[in-house]
């Protein structure tokens, strides 16, 4: 009753979209090792028969211990993720899983959560051939107030720091940010600010029972004296989600909606090193598309005698990615150094840099054969268009699958 304990494991050989080949052969580990690369959320992958494919594995743990029903600890290696969103900005499941340690209290209305974490970079250089990857340290706080049976607020606050350095080697995590309960911001600048500090705001409002509201604020070491007298300015590092979920819309049983917009402001989640920014194994801890970004979504679920589904996905958005070595701020893995005129930038923008627009449409039509382990039968159809207009790459996809759905995967970005 008090102690649980689960694992995974997959272990694939995929052939995979253009879009996603794209994707595994600009996302390298360093010392580059040809024919290697990340697969989105995945991790390390490797050339599978002779260039046609791709062969990855994955797995995931945990142990969990309950001494009491207001008490949880966890310490596993896994993702997370927070918000009632279809994209988080605080905390996302789209990068690969990480150690970690967890702590969740719960008193009445309010609901704690600790993580400390362990992150990863392929992509940086070791410190020498003989050492794994470069790693980063991962304080988080997520504190949840019900404050009626209609709102939920949520406050965050997660620190990121380096794991190590070229003169001292690798370090131990700073014993200063492992206390759960302490208030990171006051303690981070105590420390010599040394790591990456990100507050976010979490909220949701049910407005009755056909229609929620949901939204996220998050904040990346803004300077608040800037934020309103230079609101161009490159330290204004921000990012802003506002969705709506709609039940039985229009009065259709088994007919759900939900919208969202995203908007994250140039060089957010970056930080002055690729080793204390937020992301994890090539990709960023937050949205998948990092930051200087517009997208909106629109998700379709309609469920129809008994145990036939039908499902659809829009999500178009307009990134303004690097060009000439030029820094644009969407690339959370490059310093916030690298702006144009570094940290004094302004006359930022969303958007700036080369425009890059993505659509992805997506129908599934589908009958679940067994609930309980999610096993079904399933076609579906994707059409998607990416890129810059001079380097546009479209993609049709069509499956017909028999399988189970048990976690999340991400190619919609």
């Amino acid at each position: 009753k008090k102690i649980s304990f689960y694992s995974s494991l997959y272990e694939n050989q995929q052939a995979t979209p253009a879009y996603i080949d794209r994707f595994i052969n600009s996302h390298l580990i360093m010392p580059v090792v040809p024919g290697t690369g990340i697969m989105p959320g995945q991790g390390i992958v490797r050339d599978f028969k002779d260039g046609t494919g791709w062969d990855y594995s994955n797995a995931t743990a945990y142990i969990s211990y309950s001494p009491n029903q207001y008490l949880n600890f966890q310490f596993g290696h896994d993702r997370h993720f927070i918000g009632s969103g279809y994209r988080s900005l605080l905390l996302s499941d789209v990068s690969y899983p990480y150690p970690y340690f967890r702590l969740q209290a719960n008193l009445g209305p309010l609901q704690y959560t600790y993580w400390l974490m362990q992150h990863t970079d392929p992509g940086a250089q070791p410190l020498s051939f003989l050492m794994a990857f470069r790693k980063k340290y991962a304080s988080m706080g997520f504190l949840n107030w019900q404050v009626n049976k209609k709102l939920q607020i949520g406050l965050f606050q997660a620190l990121t720091w380096l794991g190590d350095d070229s003169i001292s080697g690798v370090k131990p995590p700073a014993w200063q940010y492992m206390n759960p309960v302490v208030f990171l911001h006051p303690v981070h600048y105590g420390n010599g600010s040394d790591g990456n500090l990100n507050i976010g705001l979490n909220l949701q409002w049910v407005m009755n029972q056909r229609m929620t509201l949901y939204s996220q604020l998050l904040f990346d070491e803004v300077r608040i004296n800037e934020l309103f007298s230079k609101p161009d300015a490159a330290t204004n590092k921000y990012g802003v989600q506002l969705g709506m979920k709609f039940y039985e819309a229009f009065k259709v049983q088994g007919l759900f909606f939900q919208t969202e917009v995203n908007v994250v402001r140039p060089y957010t989640y970056s930080h002055i090193s690729r080793l204390s920014n937020y992301g994890h194994y090539l990709q960023p801890l937050a949205h998948p598309a990092g930051a200087n970004f517009y997208e909106f979504l629109l998700l379709g679920d309609y469920r129809f005698k008994d145990r036939w589904y039908l499902e659809g996905k829009l999500v178009y958005s307009t990134t303004g990615v690097d060009t000439s070595n030029v820094s644009y701020g969407s690339d959370i893995f490059k310093s916030y150094n690298d702006a144009p005129d570094g940290v004094a930038t302004t006359n930022v923008y969303i958007g700036q840099g080369l425009e890059s627009v993505l659509f992805h449409g997506e129908l599934r039509l589908g009958y679940l054969l067994n609930p309980k382990t999610n096993m079904r039968l399933e076609a579906r159809f994707i059409y998607r268009e990416q890129g810059p207009l001079r380097d546009k790459l479209e993609t049709s996809w069509f499956m017909v699958g028999f399988k189970t759905a048990l976690r999340n995967l991400y190619g919609d970005f």
